[in-house]
């Protein structure tokens, strides 16, 4: 759906995967498949991702990940071409894009804390659950922050490709990995690839935002 004034700019992956769908974009314009539509799609095939996730299915994971991804592609690239049309609809898009976006995530970690909760301490699990908070808090971070009429000037890190990309990775390690070397395997990718990345953003989120309402400006290395 469309973007929200708000919102990230497309990443040059994002773009690619735009140019290599349009021939699925202009199908679904045919048969006048709405774009809220194939945001729903994805927010089901992020349950079943997370149902994989949660049994150690980790090839059918990857495969609902994607198709996930595809609808995240897909519905914004529709909503473009018949947003003009039907202004209400444009309207509701750009609510429940980023709002299925948060529970596709949220769906996926929970899959992930679910496996790893029978198979690693608590400590490892609060690991999780720190990325999950971190994840949807620094959403707000910066909405809050723009909402105060500043702006959150910064460069792409963990963007939602970039945690599709993560979890991808994660599944394919404990897949090739043999059995004796699944728990490692699992334990060092989740926690380099997901969550320190995601912890590390909310906290420089949280600095960022602290300095630009505190001295009522962008700050130098954070501008």
């Amino acid at each position: 759906m469309d973007i929200p004034v708000n919102e990230f700019p497309k990443t040059k992956l994002h773009r690619l995967a735009s140019n290599m769908i349009w021939p699925l974009v202009f199908l679904l314009l045919k048969l006048k498949i709405q774009a809220n539509y194939v945001t729903f799609a994805g927010v089901g095939f992020s349950i079943v991702a997370a149902l994989a996730l949660s049994r150690g299915h980790w090839l059918i994971a990857v495969v609902f990940i994607l198709l996930n991804g595809l609808c995240d592609c897909l519905d914004g690239d529709l909503a473009k071409n018949t947003a003009s049309q039907f202004e209400a609809r444009k309207k509701l898009g750009q609510f429940l894009d980023p709002y299925s976006d948060r529970i596709s995530d949220t769906c996926f970690f929970l899959g992930l804390l679910a496996y790893s909760i029978h198979h690693y301490p608590l400590t490892f699990n609060l690991w999780i659950i720190g990325a999950l908070a971190a994840h949807l808090i620094s959403s707000w971070i910066r909405a809050k922050v723009e909402n105060l009429g500043f702006r959150f000037h910064r460069k792409k890190c963990f963007t939602r490709a970039t945690l599709q990309l993560a979890l991808i990775i994660i599944c394919l390690g404990q897949f090739l990995s043999s059995a004796g070397l699944q728990d490692t395997a699992f334990l060092w990718t989740t926690a380099c690839l997901l969550c320190w990345p995601k912890i590390h953003t909310f906290l420089a989120w949280s600095l960022r935002a602290t300095l630009i309402i505190r001295y009522n400006k962008n700050i130098g290395i954070f501008s």
